[in-house]
């Protein structure tokens, strides 16, 4: 897509390879997970994204707890 029609324009960081069941509370937020303690009552948002990565890849053979590589890109809003 051409610059001038996108809506925002995002600058990368960095990248980087990580196991996908290193990830922090504060990378869970970042991910936009959020705890709603009516239907994961006691849960840290790490418990969460475990979950909402099992329900959607678990029938795929990628299990949360496996520890499978992924990308991780972190990058600014520029506009």
């Amino acid at each position: 897509m051409p610059r001038w029609a996108s809506r925002i324009t995002l600058l990368v960081t960095a990248v980087q390879a990580e196991r996908v069941n290193t990830i922090t509370d504060e990378d869970a937020i970042a991910e936009g997970v959020l705890t709603l303690p009516d239907l994961y009552p006691g849960a840290t948002p790490r418990q969460v994204y475990a979950d909402l990565w099992d329900e959607l890849n678990l029938k795929r053979g990628y299990p949360f707890a496996a520890g499978d590589w992924v990308w991780v890109y972190t990058f600014e809003v520029t506009r």
